[in-house]
């Protein structure tokens, strides 16, 4: 994937944020685009991966719908959406 924002909608999952998992926290960096007016977060597949920046599992690879007691909500949730 050369855009981290470009999801093939036939594969693209959505992962709430009120799940609190790494796909929706600050510290994880991996592929995803945030979905404001749906409180979630888009992510390519189930096996997503990314790195924790400064969490407990600092500098791991983590899958996107793992979870830990660390947890921060991803600013990019409540920014006011784009237009397209």
């Amino acid at each position: 994937m050369t855009n981290p924002t470009d999801f093939r909608a036939e594969t693209a999952l959505l992962q709430a944020a009120s799940l609190k998992r790494c796909a929706s926290c600050e510290r994880w960096q991996g592929p995803r685009r945030a979905i404001p007016e749906a409180d979630a977060v888009e992510i390519e597949a189930i096996g997503s991966t990314g790195i924790c920046d400064g969490g407990p599992w600092n500098g791991e690879l983590r899958r996107a719908r793992s979870a830990c007691g660390h947890w921060l909500r991803w600013s990019k949730l409540d920014e006011p959406m784009q237009p397209t």
